[in-house]
């Protein structure tokens, strides 16, 4: 066996993952469908072998060989995968390091252990940057997969010490069912973030370089992480015509790839709640719906006054943020207790926040108090601590008319979780009138009706 591996997708994270395998001493062997990738590939790395189709590629290999797909989630995957069916042996393994839902490793995998294939399920975070000098890595599928690529992911990732942070989650779709909630909380995470920069922007009329500094100062403690080191460093941005900074020239239309739609369905499905993951999904769908578009172009239209002090919101955000940020890490790890033994064990919380610690995109305070801490209790006081900071931040933004739904959301499920009893049970009552669901009184067994439905009973 030796430290090679094949690589499929030579796009920009596939280049990166080339340079960043080449570097640790790897051979790699690899092939795209695109002509331009190939010799911009090998432009950036000389040492890269390239091979005219995967039939050529897979021949170079040396058994038990070793093949990773870079490639879009879905029908690329598909297509490699029947390409690779044809040409590789019994006990080889295909690596799918992209951003596929789980259901689909899981299908992947029972295929091709059909043909004595291994089909390992790669969750990737880090971006472009993490792919080129370390990034997190969680797999999941066969344990004699992992066995064989276990050793070279481990030497790409990015390290705690001497700890790499790639790591074998269990079976199935395990890796890819991280990423999926992984991808779920950054999504809440940005829009929280986003929240704020038009709290300050919008609501408080503060210049670019100001909302920095601002984030500089959230850059510390429990709220210290990647992104809101991202945020402080795009928000001052030039726009290149010199005019003004880059965020005046965006377009508000946030795309999405469809992780954060597949977090909040799997949530559905596990009967978890995610409400700031679900809020940040459809927040990015509101900017992109064409009625919307069409109501903010209308007499009707116009931003929000900026008629909040800066003095009266900035020291809010620190216990805001901090309550915000955690409450949606307990949301996202919810789903790990919710899953069960679907992986054939129970997903390790604490594991996966070890491999979150660094070339990851959550990396930050709020993971290593997971890592530090039993099951995430770390997280408790800082919500305890932070709501009423939140509750005071989220109405500032309402009194002026500023949507700010990471916020606002989460202010609510924070309120709920302490809150009994709920005004569900007025639903219950509606259920009951119209339909005969019936409900439960307190304290009791076996679902009743009201009296409305006495006749019926008769």
């Amino acid at each position: 066996m030796s430290d090679e591996i094949g690589l499929i997708g030579l796009g920009r994270m596939g280049r990166n993952l080339a340079a960043n395998l080449i570097e640790r001493g790897i051979v790699v062997r690899a092939w795209d469908k695109s002509t331009d990738a190939l010799a911009k590939a090998q432009a950036i790395n000389p040492d890269l072998l390239l091979y005219g189709d995967i039939r050529e590629l897979a021949r170079a290999l040396t058994p038990p060989r070793c093949v990773m797909l870079v490639v879009p989630a879905g029908n690329a995957v598909e297509k490699c995968l029947a390409a690779l069916a044809d040409v590789l042996e019994m006990g080889d393994v295909i690596i799918d390091s992209g951003n596929s839902h789980y259901g689909d490793t899981e299908r992947r995998q029972n295929d091709l252990s059909d043909k004595g294939l291994h089909f390992l399920g790669l969750g990737v975070s880090g971006g472009l940057d993490g792919a080129r000098h370390g990034p997190s890595l969680m797999a999941g599928g066969p344990e004699a997969a992992w066995q064989r690529a276990g050793s070279i992911l481990e030497t790409i990732s990015a390290r705690i010490g001497d700890e790499p942070c790639a790591g074998y989650l269990g079976g199935g779709g395990a890796g890819h069912f991280v990423k999926v909630v992984h991808n779920g909380i950054e999504y809440a995470i940005m829009q929280i973030l986003a929240d704020v920069f038009d709290l300050l922007s919008q609501g408080c009329g503060m210049a670019g370089e100001d909302i920095a500094e601002t984030f500089d100062a959230l850059n510390s403690g429990a709220t210290a992480s990647f992104l809101v080191e991202a945020s402080m460093r795009v928000v001052t941005i030039p726009d290149e015509s010199g005019t003004g900074l880059l965020i005046d020239t965006i377009d508000d239309r946030a795309e999405q790839k469809g992780t954060g739609r597949w977090a909040v369905e799997t949530a559905f499905d596990f009967g978890i709640a995610v409400p700031t993951i679900a809020a940040a999904v459809q927040f990015r769908t509101l900017s992109e719906d064409r009625g919307r578009q069409k109501a903010k172009d209308g007499p009707a239209g116009g931003g929000a006054s900026r008629s909040l002090v800066p003095d009266d919101v900035t020291p809010l955000l620190m216990s805001a943020v901090a309550c915000a940020m955690a409450s949606a890490f307990q949301q996202g790890f919810a789903l790990f207790d919710a899953v069960a033994d679907h992986f054939g064990s129970a997903l390790d919380k604490r594991r996966i926040a070890s491999l979150w610690r660094s070339g990851c995109i959550l990396r930050g305070g709020m993971v290593d108090l997971i890592e530090e801490s039993q099951d995430g209790e770390g997280l408790r006081p800082l919500v305890a601590d932070g709501q009423e900071a939140l509750r005071s931040l989220s109405l500032a933004a309402l009194s002026i008319g500023l949507p700010a739904p990471g916020l606002s959301t989460t202010l609510g499920y924070v309120d709920a979780l302490r809150r009994s009893p709920l005004s569900t049970r007025f639903i219950q009552m509606q259920r009951d009138y119209f339909g005969g669901h019936g409900f439960h009184r307190i304290g009791q067994d076996g679902l009743v009706h009201g009296p409305w439905h006495e006749e019926d009973e008769t």
